[in-house]
């Protein structure tokens, strides 16, 4: 997950499919080529005792950040199973 938020970006490529699907506008297209994560990250620490439905993982990050970032976790999540 950390390795994935350091690297988080949309490169030329992606904006680019994007742009393909009409959905977007160029403002929109444009700005996302800055974004990069730059929130924060807690998460509790290996071997430590956790209770059911309680938080390993907290991201503190502006809404676009953190949506990508929770999508990402979500993701992973569901395709461990």
């Amino acid at each position: 997950m950390l390795s994935y938020l350091e690297a988080l970006t949309f490169t030329p490529e992606d904006r680019a499919y994007l742009a393909t699907t009409g959905l977007f506008s160029s403002e929109l297209l444009n700005w996302l080529s800055g974004v990069r994560f730059s929130g924060s990250v807690r998460a509790l620490p290996e071997a430590t005792v956790f209770f059911p439905q309680e938080p390993l993982l907290e991201i503190t990050a502006p809404i676009i950040e953190h949506s990508l970032s929770n999508r990402r976790c979500s993701t992973r999540r569901t395709s461990r199973r």
